[in-house]
């Protein structure tokens, strides 16, 4: 991507938004939050639409500055951008698309978001067995996150064992089988990622983890990527192990987001406080 970014050819107030099916309120209280301390002319909404050549074609059509990406564009909006980040392009999933008044232009953040939240903790990768469950753009980014930390032993786990597989090939993890999920399996498990939606509406009701609860105690490191308490979360945190909560992520994703919509320094205590107050205004 040019770093020149024409700006005369974009929206003003310079529109940022997120795509998704089911879009949430949390980026946009972050990003608005940020943009107005900053005193920035950018404003940020949420799309509801499961469309992503409609979206992004409005967003070259009308001059959106950036998009946010959730469930289902991450995989396939890399397809429909004029380049990506090397990350971008390894991870073969995107959550951020700039429009720099040229062309549109794909990142993933979502990585950077899984390694803060990690070091947050101080979780060390050397030697470690770290089990993705997911195939989808979130674990395509854990996966990636981990490989560069470091981790000694990564897996990869979803109920379509064939996504599995191909995902594992491509970011040289081990696939595993949900059979081989016992008990015993995930006492084994330094880190546990849940990257699928389990836990929200958007997975559906019938939904539930194909593994022990009660498996996790202490030592173990439960990072569970929903943005709310689940089943999963409260469960770890009753047996002992740390629980890395999905907002962390959201919030370092952000960041980095900010930075790359706004070509400014985001205002992390100010993000970061409209985020905890919108999650209790939601509770």
């Amino acid at each position: 991507m040019d770093d020149k970014t024409d700006w005369g050819r974009l929206s003003y107030p310079h529109l940022c938004g997120l795509l998704g099916a089911k879009p949430s309120r949390l980026s946009q209280a972050m990003h608005n939050a940020g943009f107005v301390h900053l005193r920035l002319p950018f404003v940020y909404t949420a799309f509801c639409t499961t469309d992503t050549v409609a979206g992004l074609h409005a967003m070259r059509g009308l001059g959106f500055r950036g998009l946010s990406l959730t469930i289902p564009h991450k995989e396939t909006a890399p397809a429909l951008v004029d380049g990506l980040s090397s990350d971008a392009a390894e991870i073969k999933a995107i959550n951020t698309v700039i429009n720099n008044g040229e062309g549109l232009y794909g990142f993933n953040t979502d990585w950077y978001g899984v390694k803060e939240a990690l070091r947050e903790v101080q979780f060390s990768a050397q030697g470690k067995t770290a089990l993705v469950f997911g195939a989808g753009g979130a674990a395509r980014a854990a996966l990636y996150a981990l490989k560069q930390a470091g981790v000694a032993k990564l897996c990869v786990a979803n109920r379509s064992p064939a996504r599995a597989e191909d995902l594992a090939r491509a970011l040289c993890a081990e696939p595993v089988s949900l059979d081989a999920l016992s008990a015993g399996f995930m006492e084994r498990v330094h880190l546990f990622v849940n990257a699928t939606p389990i836990g929200l509406a958007l997975a559906g009701e019938s939904q539930s983890y194909p593994f022990p609860l009660e498996a996790f105690g202490q030592g173990q490191y439960v990072f569970e990527m929903v943005t709310r308490e689940t089943e999963l979360s409260l469960a770890a945190a009753r047996c002992g192990a740390t629980v890395i909560p999905g907002m962390r992520m959201l919030l370092h994703q952000a960041l980095k987001q900010f930075e790359l919509f706004t070509e400014h320094k985001p205002p992390r205590r100010e993000m970061e406080e409209a985020l905890a107050a919108e999650i209790k205004r939601q509770m």
